[in-house]
């Protein structure tokens, strides 16, 4: 039989064994305010992990891939000068036929001729009355032919049927510029009012660079109408003969006019 000590141990295990099994029984008790205080502060010190945002830009595209070449907008062709198969239009060099452009005046008729290199053109007295030596200009229905060139200076002069339409000019100018290089003042012959005449000695028309060259001949009024138009040609060489040789030696030729 059990002691009184033993009975009294075996009570008191008994009865932690039934207060445990009670305790464990019974539903946890709601929290008080005083512990939603510390559990909502001890939760914002807790640490937090970062969070990323979520990215908006979508995936590149290559642009070689199917999706690329269908979304990618259409472009018109550039339209690139090519060379045309059409030539280009060639210079109209035909000459203009002597008219004239002031009322009343009908054209004059001209003439010329050229003195050689060793002919003094310091005081013409006669200018229609041309020295042995000097070389006439040709006349054709439509041009005139200034052969036989070089020249120390040509002489040109017109002759109205009527009264001269004031101070006249002669003016020479390219086939391919209408602006002229060259200007000679026209004077009254003596004795002959009905006639003007002037003297050329531009360097580019009595000895020109080249064998064969065509210039324009206009004289004009007062006003700038246009009297006369003449196409002529000037010809380093007399027609009919060979042309000039090239010398082989730097010497002097004599071929510029004496000015």
């Amino acid at each position: 039989m059990l002691d009184r000590f033993q009975r009294g141990k075996l009570f008191t295990l008994i009865a932690i064994v039934l207060i445990l099994i009670s305790t464990a029984c019974t539903p946890a008790a709601a929290p008080t305010e005083e512990q939603k205080v510390i559990a909502g502060a001890a939760a914002s010190m807790a640490p937090t992990e970062p969070q990323v945002a979520e990215s908006t830009n979508t995936p590149a595209v290559d642009p070689e891939t199917p999706e690329a070449l269908a979304s990618a907008p259409e472009t018109q062709p550039v339209e690139t000068s090519t060379p045309s198969d059409t030539p280009a239009p060639e210079v109209d060099t035909t000459p203009v036929e002597p008219a004239a452009v002031v009322p009343g005046v009908s054209p004059p008729e001209v003439g010329a001729y050229c003195l050689p290199l060793e002919a003094s053109v310091l005081n013409i007295q006669e200018p229609l009355k041309p020295p042995s030596s000097a070389k006439q200009v040709k006349q054709t229905e439509n041009e005139l032919i200034v052969s036989g060139l070089p020249a120390n200076g040509c002489v040109f002069y017109y002759t109205f049927k009527g009264a001269v339409p004031g101070d006249l000019k002669l003016e020479v100018s390219e086939l391919a510029n209408s602006k002229p290089f060259y200007k000679v003042e026209l004077k009254p012959v003596e004795g002959n009012p009905e006639t003007m005449w002037g003297l050329v000695r531009h360097v580019m028309i009595v000895s020109p660079m080249t064998e064969t060259l065509a210039v324009n001949f206009t004289v004009r009024d007062p006003l700038g109408q246009v009297v006369r138009q003449d196409l002529v040609t000037l010809k380093s060489w007399v027609e009919g003969t060979p042309g000039p040789k090239e010398s082989d030696d730097d010497e002097d030729c004599g071929c510029q006019p004496d000015f």
